[in-house]
């Protein structure tokens, strides 16, 4: 997928971790990105990962531990799921009445 955003969540924690599970962080194919999973360098790995996966377009489970090998000096582990998601296609809407003034804002 050249378009589209990954959508991350933490599903699973152990020991010490930086966020708690259900904090999410969405990342664009520019690399922006909108909320936290605990930042650092578990962040800027997810979101290495999420743009590679983005390109795959396969959903999928990564368990990082937060020791010496990723930078991180929490201790524990955390399971991430990616969703990645891409951009809807154009959509042409013929007419200005009322079904098309009410179908815009939606798309």
């Amino acid at each position: 997928m050249t378009n589209g955003f990954v959508f991350i969540t933490v599903t699973k924690t152990s020991g010490s971790a930086p966020r708690h599970v259900g904090s999410k962080m969405l990342v664009r194919v520019d690399g922006s990105i909108s909320g936290t999973i605990g930042g650092g360098a578990l962040e800027h790995q997810a979101i290495k990962d999420a743009l590679e996966i983005l390109q795959s377009g396969t959903a999928v489970a990564k368990e990082y531990p937060l020791g010496p090998l990723l930078g991180q000096c929490c201790g524990g582990s955390v399971e991430l799921f990616f969703e990645p998601f891409a951009q809807p296609k154009k959509v042409i809407v013929f007419g200005a009445g009322h079904i098309a003034e009410e179908l815009t804002p939606l798309l």
